[in-house]
């Protein structure tokens, strides 16, 4: 009966893992309490107070709709939500992560459109193929790096007979194609309000230090952390070396302890046994 129990257990966690978005459940996957770690990483942190909120929902929701996809006519309406909130609390509070995330993205967004329209005009015809102006191309991509501070761009083509700039560029490849996702990235970063940052990290180090603990008594062997996590029995084994001689044969002839430490995801356990 209690081995019918644990394997109902075991089997309805299995299936909660199952469920859980891949990249929560990755970083919860040693933590012993895997579904408070998933909890601490998926639950809604409580309203925050400070003054902006409603800039970091404008964060959130624009960085949606830059994943979904928009024209460059509807592009500054798209980001419109972010510019108005930001305007409202900028100056009140000049340090915040929500406040620098948004100017950043701004700015940058304001990079994307005039390298999104000079990919438009530097667009080109011959034989029913696109063609492009790489050399304008190029400028755009360097005027992002310039604007973020680093070459997270750095676009480069190949010239082509005699010099020429003109070249075809793939699906997916243009320079403004690598722009959405760092503006996105700030975005979604500057939304995480203080309370979601300190969920996760205490989640994280919870997650941690179960590893490492995991890890300590991984190490000790299966007899001896047997008595490590068994007090009473470690107590008895002292007060009683030959019984306990014949227990720790037991503990090292018993397949489970030699499966339990095959890896530090408490889903890794053989269910047949």
């Amino acid at each position: 009966m209690k081995h019918l129990f644990l394997l109902t257990l075991l089997l309805s966690a299995g299936s909660a893992y199952a469920q859980v978005d891949p990249e929560v459940a990755e970083q919860c996957k040693d933590a012993r309490d895997f579904q408070g770690c998933v909890k601490a990483f998926t639950s809604p942190a409580a309203a925050s107070d400070d003054g902006l909120t409603a800039l970091r929902n404008a964060m959130k929701q624009v960085a949606s709709r830059l994943s979904a996809g928009t024209s460059l006519n509807d592009s500054t309406s798209t980001f419109r939500p972010v510019i108005d909130e930001l305007a409202i609390v900028e100056s009140q509070y000049p340090d915040s992560l929500a406040v620098k995330n948004a100017q950043r993205a701004s700015k940058l967004f304001d990079v994307l459109q005039v390298a999104w329209a000079a990919r438009i005009k530097a667009t080109s015809y011959l034989y029913g193929e696109k063609f492009y102006n790489c050399k304008i191309l190029k400028k755009s991509a360097d005027l992002f790096d310039t604007a973020y501070g680093s070459s997270v761009i750095n676009w480069n083509y190949r010239k082509g007979l005699f010099g020429l700039t003109t070249c075809q560029v793939g699906y997916g490849q243009f320079p403004e194609d690598s722009m959405r996702p760092i503006i996105n990235r700030l975005l979604r970063e500057g939304a995480i309000s203080p309370q979601e940052i300190a969920a996760r990290e205490k989640a994280e180090a919870e997650r941690l230090a179960n590893l490492k603990r995991e890890q300590e008594l991984c190490a000790l062997g299966p007899w001896n952390r047997y008595l490590e996590e068994n007090p009473g029995m470690k107590a008895w084994a002292e007060a009683n070396p030959g019984l306990a001689d014949d227990k720790k044969k037991e503990i090292l002839a018993d397949p489970n302890s030699k499966k339990a430490c095959a890896g530090t995801n408490p889903f890794q356990y053989d269910l047949n046994l």
